[in-house]
């Protein structure tokens, strides 16, 4: 008799801690009533559901008097999933929490249980996914999140919760699908949470709330375990290549007593443009000689602040102005006349650059908020949009007097890629080893292209693109800096920072012989910017039409 009984309870113990797999019928397709306190098998996996359950619905309404209304387990559609290399199920919810719709100040839904899974056989856990089919609306907060928490017997803790929520002072947070890949898989052995010892009653949540306008909803909620290896992770890219630097020499462009020097432009014969604040911290527009001395003061009548972007052989400068209200405008500086130019319909624009042809390039914000690359010419304005972008973001700062255009766009990430508008084609210039993306381009009659980029480190450089080979171009000492543009003779203006991270002009041409760099921290004293300025002797017009500007009678009678 005791033989039997040890017998009899070897053979319970056996079972006990196979979880009698073979004896497992499949998990049926119906509701939870039909699963909870039972064991079954979906794939090469075991579900030990618990009997323990809750669900309810709480509602407050106008008056703050509250209602808890209790589920019941057949209220819920249960499937099981198998597709060989996932298994797990499926619970269907419908719930729908919309409380100023139904006279309410808030509504909840909840459904708890517990469970635990075994992998049968040669089968293994690998991880798990959870995830949720539902919605929030963007009035007031609203909630809906499935969440499944589990410990491995070696202690590794699962801990999935795909979540939606709208908060109207942080926004949207949308992670629709939690996934986990286990270090060590789970083979033949049970995952073990249950502890009601320690109030810990259930593995498994899928709830939604929302107050006052706010809405939330869930279809359904999904658990589902990997049962085969993830792919090994891609080796890491081979480091960037170091660009070799570019042969140039270095000057430094402040302007005397201004605060700061921002060359922007220079042409073939070495003009440069660009802005300076003077002390008082007003933005003013220069014209420059070839060496970066000051030729002349540019201010857009009653404009306050004029920021030159480029001019061509003819001395023709294009730019834009800010108006007494704050609005950015483009404007023309031909003949000493300046006119305002913009984009129709736009609520900014910008002209960056004029070619010797005298067709101008830059961008322009609509209605929306997004930005458009434009070229205006005698025939007027055209929109240039790179295909390649994601929401509208194209932005033109040089033309060529080839008709060549340089520009950036943003992509769905964010990042700021170069392009190359030539004869119809867009084409990509994008720097090796750029991490950060870029900000400006500069592009000369040669093809020739700058702009910047940064590196894995955070460090902001400079780069040339000639003859399709890049270089970078850095001022000494600097860690950062910023060409804008080059001309025939490989000429480059720009800005950087100085190791004491204040702003400077510069100019860099190409080294021949041994010529020193002749950069320094900060501006050399001398006299006050001379008040000589170009100004409109005509009040300024608008361009439509390039030809309206042939001659410098005043234009607002004849638009």
């Amino acid at each position: 008799m005791m033989k039997g009984t040890k017998s009899l309870v070897a053979i319970i113990l056996a079972c006990y801690s196979l979880m009698c797999v073979g004896q497992s019928a499949p998990c049926p397709t119906g509701t939870l009533a039909n699963v909870l306190g039972t064991s079954c098998t979906i794939g090469s996996l075991t579900f030990n559901f618990q009997t323990f359950f809750n669900a309810n619905t709480l509602t407050v309404d106008l008056n703050n008097n509250s209602s808890l209304n209790f589920l019941t387990p057949n209220q819920f559609a249960f499937t099981p999933i198998a597709n060989g290399t996932e298994a797990g199920f499926q619970i269907i919810t419908n719930f729908s929490d919309d409380p100023s719709n139904s006279g309410l100040l808030s509504s909840s839904h909840i459904v708890d249980f517990f469970y635990n899974v075994q992998a049968n056989g040669a089968a293994q856990i690998f991880g798990e996914t959870a995830s949720l089919v539902g919605s929030v609306g963007q009035g007031d907060p609203g909630d809906v999140a499935v969440i499944d928490r589990q410990i491995t017997p070696s202690q590794q803790i699962i801990a999935l919760q795909a979540r939606l929520f709208f908060d109207p002072n942080a926004g949207l947070f949308s992670f629709p699908v939690d996934a986990i890949s286990l270090t060590t898989p789970i083979s033949g052995t049970l995952v073990q949470n249950f502890d009601p010892a320690n109030n810990i009653f259930d593995t498994t949540v899928l709830q939604t709330e929302a107050s006052g306008t706010g809405q939330a909803s869930l279809t359904s909620g999904t658990f589902l375990y990997t049962l085969v290896a993830p792919p090994p992770p891609p080796p890491p890219p081979p480091p960037p290549p170091t660009l070799p630097p570019a042969n140039l020499i270095f000057t430094n462009i402040d302007l005397p007593a201004a605060q700061f020097t921002f060359p922007a432009g220079i042409n073939n014969s070495g003009q440069i443009v660009g802005e300076f604040s003077d002390s008082s911290g007003a933005v003013h527009g220069y014209l420059g000689d070839k060496e970066g001395n000051l030729l002349a003061v540019i201010d857009f009548p009653d404009a306050t602040a004029t920021i030159p972007g480029g001019i061509n052989e003819k001395g023709e400068i294009v730019g834009a102005y800010r108006d007494s209200i704050g609005t950015v405008h483009g404007f023309l500086l031909r003949n000493g006349e300046f006119s305002t130019a913009d984009f129709p319909g736009s609520t900014l624009t910008a002209a960056l650059d004029i070619n010797d042809q005298g067709k101008i390039a830059g961008f322009y914000q609509d209605a929306d908020s997004n930005l458009h690359g434009y070229i205006l010419d005698k025939a007027g304005f055209a929109t240039i949009d790179d295909p390649a972008q994601s929401n509208p973001s194209t932005q033109l700062f040089a033309i060529s007097s080839r008709n060549a255009v340089a520009g950036v766009f943003a992509d769905s990430t964010g990042f700021i890629h170069n392009f190359l508008l030539l004869h119809g084609a867009f084409e990509p210039i994008d720097v090796p080893g750029d991490v950060l993306g870029g900000s400006s381009v500069g592009l000369n009659d040669s093809g020739d292209f700058v702009g910047s980029f940064g590196d894995a480190d955070g460090n902001q450089h400079g780069f040339l693109l000639s003859n399709k080979v890049y270089s970078r171009v850095d001022a000494p000492g600097s860690p950062a800096t910023f060409p804008f543009q080059i001309n025939a003779d490989g000429s480059i203006v720009g800005v950087y920072f100085d190791s004491n991270f204040a702003l400077h002009g510069f100019l860099a041409r190409k080294r021949t012989g041994v010529v020193p760099n002749t950069l320094f921290n900060e501006s050399t004293p001398g006299q006050t910017i001379p008040p000589r300025q170009l100004a409109a002797p005509n009040a300024p017009c608008v361009i439509v039409r390039l030809s309206i500007l042939r001659s410098n009678k005043p234009c607002g009678s004849r638009l």
